[in-house]
């Protein structure tokens, strides 16, 4: 029955492919992008989401500075402040960087990526994020170049889970952001331990009970001083957490947390 199923995943995956390689359409409208009459300096977006779609993106500009949860503001006025739940208690990462609001039209490829094999998607989703990251960190003084972190370390997956989907979309986007920025994935640093409930069936504080000693840390492996962790969207931030506290424990000196969108 594993097999079975592991079987249809890996059809699903390869029909997707397949299809997005042939087609020159846009990954939202479908629309032949060679109809649209416009020019766009990345010609990797380009070739995969038209510009009136990527215009309806919402950029994450007005949000909190440690979990890039959005916050309301009044018209062009600028926020440099923390959330309350970030001033009451913050989180154990450095600083979370989500480039976008978690909304239609960018939870379309989002989706398309988690649930239904799509996985040019990834490519995708990192070369949107890539440019606000190299803007994040150029000033950024630390012992990597351009001040980036050591490794990108994606949200891990427990086997059971990754071997129902057929893949790890937070790998996948790793392995996507790694090209973009020279910046290595170690996806064997942490391991999940443990087989939990869905998180998005949860509440915030039944969220963080599932996630206790949910993660490891692999010591055989040589422990970075710097690491941004990989995930494609934040909700609550639990799992962020219970990673970073691992990482940390085991003697991470900097997490910072890395994700294509942000919900509400």
């Amino acid at each position: 029955m594993h097999f079975r199923k592991s079987y249809k995943n890996l059809s699903k995956r390869t029909h997707g492919f397949l299809q997005n390689l042939l087609r020159q359409n846009c990954l939202i409208c479908n629309v032949d992008q060679q109809q649209r009459n416009y020019k766009n300096s990345s010609e990797t977006i380009i070739a995969s989401v038209c510009e009136p779609c990527s215009n309806q993106f919402l950029h994450n500009i007005h949000c909190c500075k440690v979990c890039s949860i959005p916050l309301l503001l009044q018209d062009n006025e600028i926020s440099e402040e923390l959330c309350g739940a970030c001033q009451q208690n913050p989180p154990p990462w450095e600083k979370a960087i989500a480039t976008f609001v978690y909304a239609y039209p960018l939870d379309r490829l989002v989706i398309g990526l988690k649930y239904h094999g799509r996985l040019d998607y990834a490519d995708t989703l990192a070369a949107l994020m890539s440019q606000d990251l190299q803007y994040a960190y150029a000033n950024n003084e630390n012992i990597h170049k351009n001040g980036l972190p050591q490794a990108l370390l994606p949200v891990p997956l427990h086997p059971i889970r990754e071997f129902q989907r057929g893949y790890n979309q937070a790998h996948l986007l790793a392995n996507a952001l790694s090209r973009h920025l020279s910046v290595p994935v170690l996806p064997g640093l942490v391991h999940r331990v443990r087989h939990t409930p869905r998180q998005s069936l949860l509440s915030q504080e039944q969220r963080q009970k599932n996630l206790q000693k949910a993660f490891q840390v692999n010591h055989k492996i040589e422990i970075p001083e710097f690491v941004a962790l990989i995930d494609d969207v934040m909700t609550t931030g639990a799992t962020a957490e219970a990673v970073s506290k691992a990482l940390i424990s085991a003697g991470v000196k900097r997490v910072d947390v890395w994700c294509c969108a942000r919900a509400e």
